[in-house]
């Protein structure tokens, strides 16, 4: 199961901190949400978990991603279609999920994780391409 990270939010909208950076509990509150970024359904009912809860998401990082040491001549096809499904079905279900509740109130902020391995030469390409 993957996680996804919540930005603290208070019931009077995003949370800013003062200037001065003190932060009081009670300006805040954050829950956890499990996940698993490979299904569209989980990804669905976190989303609606988040909206229940604050009624609007304002931002989302999409991070979740794993990568295996296999060369790509000796990747396993299931190992690879799973990283694919974390690494990239992941993102684009999270993005598209968030972007669904977003662009109705106004907008937010999307952002996706990637790698340098999609520049560099790796020996686990698959990954390379997937989180690139």
């Amino acid at each position: 199961m993957w996680y996804a990270p919540l930005l603290p939010h208070s019931s009077f909208g995003p949370y800013n901190p003062p200037v001065d950076g003190a932060m009081n509990p009670e300006d805040y509150n954050v829950i956890g949400i499990g996940c698993d970024v490979s299904s569209e359904l989980s990804v669905q009912q976190a989303f609606r978990r988040v909206m229940d809860t604050y009624g609007r998401v304002d931002s989302v990082v999409a991070s979740a991603g794993i990568v295996e040491n296999y060369s790509a001549f000796d990747y396993p096809f299931d190992r690879i279609k799973r990283l694919y499904d974390i690494n990239v079905h992941g993102a684009f279900f999270t993005a598209r999920e968030a972007a669904r509740h977003m662009i109705p109130l106004g907008g937010g902020a999307i952002v996706l994780v990637a790698s340098m391995s999609a520049n560099v030469s790796v020996s686990f390409s698959p990954f390379a391409r997937s989180h690139g």
